[in-house]
């Protein structure tokens, strides 16, 4: 991987180079240029490949849930059945997705299974 001492707009962190014949799991910026996201230092979001839709609130407020970090925030505020196993088990899925730990698709079907224990699944 070559390095590149210029900037991104804005500052940040130096820009890497890749080709394209492999994965890339940086946020990117277009075909090979990506800012390079450090493991530790900075925590992806885990977008997922398609929103969950919630019901939320006690006036049944419609959210779409389009990434792990979404669903963090979610399931660490007011959720219904906080402290069930569906709950902690999402909750700890999402944060490893968030670190790289657990696939995207891993956190959403956990988050999903317990949005619908909760009842606030919109199917």
């Amino acid at each position: 991987m070559e390095r590149d001492a210029r900037r991104p707009s804005g500052g940040g962190t130096p820009l890497s180079r890749h080709d394209d014949s492999r994965k890339c799991n940086l946020v990117p910026r277009h075909a090979f240029w990506c800012v390079q996201l450090t493991k530790g230092s900075t925590m992806d979001q885990g977008w997922f490949s398609k929103p969950v839709t919630v019901s939320v609130g006690l006036t049944g407020t419609i959210r779409h849930i389009s990434n792990a970090q979404q669903a963090v925030e979610l399931l660490t505020g007011q959720w219904r059945d906080a402290g069930s196993l569906q709950h902690g088990a999402a909750l700890r899925a999402c944060r490893r997705a968030m670190s790289g730990d657990v696939t995207t698709e891993a956190a959403r079907e956990a988050f999903v299974g317990a949005a619908r224990e909760a009842h606030v699944l919109v199917e």
